[in-house]
């Protein structure tokens, strides 16, 4: 029992955190080196998130199982960083044609990225 609530918590924090830090990474630039208004940007930005993990929650939680399985059979590194990388980038592709067109393919190549690398990590770590 105790195993089965560990498991639904990280799934519970990719599902949330890692939308987050993309929003909030996407709209740095935008939001925060402007300096004026961060706080309702933020809370903004916030929102944004949320719907963000809402919409892609069952593609996260995919990915979650997928990153747990390819951590069981050992296979590490390299292959977790490029699934999560090649799932991120497919979200983004499939939130701008199917959602709304508000991210930008070249922009969001860096927090892609940064996302990626947070969630292998911590997948790996958890493991």
């Amino acid at each position: 029992m105790r195993q089965i609530v560990k498991h639904l918590t990280e799934y519970a924090l990719v599902i949330l955190l890692v939308p987050q830090l993309f929003v909030h990474l996407y709209y740095f630039r935008q939001a925060f080196l402007r300096g004026s208004g961060a706080w309702t940007i933020s809370i903004t930005l916030l929102k944004c998130g949320l719907a963000l993990s809402c919409i892609s929650a069952p593609a996260l939680l995919l990915l979650a199982f997928a990153i747990r399985y390819i951590n069981r059979e050992r296979v590490r590194g390299l292959a977790t960083f490029f699934t999560c990388l090649l799932s991120g980038y497919a979200m983004v592709v499939a939130w701008n044609l199917v959602v709304y067109p508000n991210f930008s393919y070249g922009w969001a190549i860096l927090p892609v990225f940064i996302c990626s690398a947070f969630t292998a990590l911590f997948m790996l770590g958890t493991e």
